[in-house]
């Protein structure tokens, strides 16, 4: 598999940030013929309104995950996902990041998912 992904984003340096990311991926598996490409993107703007909090939402369109990448499931794995989520910065530079997940897959099944992060910052 090969993927090249471009990423903007643009931050004036006030409150709010827009992120915007597009994949293009080219798989081939041995044994199989064709090549199969595809395409996903992903927008998320985030606000920061508090000097400790931020708040994100975020939409994105195409493979939910290359982890679950396989020859017979290359077709298949195309995904709509709306998230929001939460960040919390402590004094004692640890973060808290918790986001939620709601996915339609190509495959008629749905997904939720909560994610809660742990991230320990150093000076």
């Amino acid at each position: 598999m090969a993927a090249v992904s471009p990423l903007f984003s643009w931050d004036p340096g006030g409150q709010w940030r827009l992120d915007a990311r597009f994949t293009r991926s080219r798989s081939t598996f041995p044994g199989v013929a064709d090549a199969t490409g595809d395409n996903s993107m992903l927008l998320r703007e985030t606000w920061r309104g508090w000097r400790r909090v931020w708040l994100n939402v975020a939409y994105a369109n195409g493979i939910e995950s290359f982890e679950d990448l396989t020859a017979e499931r290359v077709a298949s794995l195309a995904s709509t996902t709306v998230a929001g989520g939460v960040k919390v910065t402590m004094p004692s530079l640890t973060s808290v990041i918790t986001t939620w997940e709601h996915q339609w897959r190509s495959n008629d099944s749905r997904l939720d998912r909560l994610t809660v992060l742990l991230v320990q910052g150093f000076r």
